[in-house]
């Protein structure tokens, strides 16, 4: 499986954020994107979910099915902000999940439990967890729905072990039939976890070399801005 970006550009209030960007992205490989906070990351996510029209180019997800634009199940982006459904409860959240992709490898209470729902508060409304359990239960039901590309938005916060402990599980369960995207302002965020590394600075998307980890190091957030 393979996911392919074409001359991808995307303009801004007459600025180019994306750039005739290229490149392809295969299963089983985690790629880190590195770029300052207004580089364009989130655009180029959204661009690959569709939820962000772009000018020119094109995104082809080639799979068994041939090559063909990513539906709504193929993709799956996380962002760092939860967006979740205030009306329901954790439980009832989590269920409707598993309702509709109709799969999972543990049950309900599992999931929560994997989130760091507390067992009392598993029928209370998500608008009474705090953002911490929002954007951890976020990131688990990415192990339900199973996205054959999994975009992470910042996921890493260095002020939040479990979190980042939580977002190294998932990526370790997905990686070995799924293509993973993860971007980061700052290298030592996803040096652990990523294969291959990629830097969003002035619309162009070039690959960094790191055939040592000597080499990555050196890229900082001072770099990146």
């Amino acid at each position: 499986m393979r996911l392919i970006v074409r001359d991808l550009t995307r303009s801004f209030e007459k600025k180019t954020l994306l750039d005739r960007i290229s490149y392809t992205f295969e299963e089983g490989r985690i790629y880190g994107i590195l770029g300052s906070r207004k580089s364009g990351k989130t655009a180029f996510l959204r661009c690959i979910t569709g939820d962000l029209s772009y000018d020119d180019g094109e995104i082809i997800l080639s799979d068994e099915r041939g090559d063909h634009v990513p539906g709504y199940n193929d993709v799956e982006l996380t962002f760092d902000i939860p967006i979740l459904p205030d009306f329901m409860s954790g439980r009832e959240f989590v269920r409707y999940y598993m309702d509709v992709h109709g799969r999972g490898d543990l049950d309900e209470n599992e999931y929560l439990a994997l989130a760091g729902v507390g067992a009392d508060e598993y029928d209370e409304l998500l608008r009474f967890y705090t953002d911490d359990v929002k954007r951890q239960l976020q990131l688990v039901i990415n192990l339900i729905s199973g996205p054959r590309v999994l975009l992470l938005d910042e996921p890493f916060d260095k002020a939040d072990e479990d979190m980042d402990n939580l977002v190294e599980e998932v990526i370790d369960r997905l990686k070995e039939n799924h293509i993973i995207i993860v971007t980061a302002p700052e290298i030592s965020q996803i040096n652990r976890v990523c294969t291959d590394f990629l830097y969003l600075n002035k619309g162009k998307l070039t690959s960094l070399s790191h055939e040592n980890t000597e080499s990555i190091r050196i890229i900082s957030a001072e770099d990146l801005a």
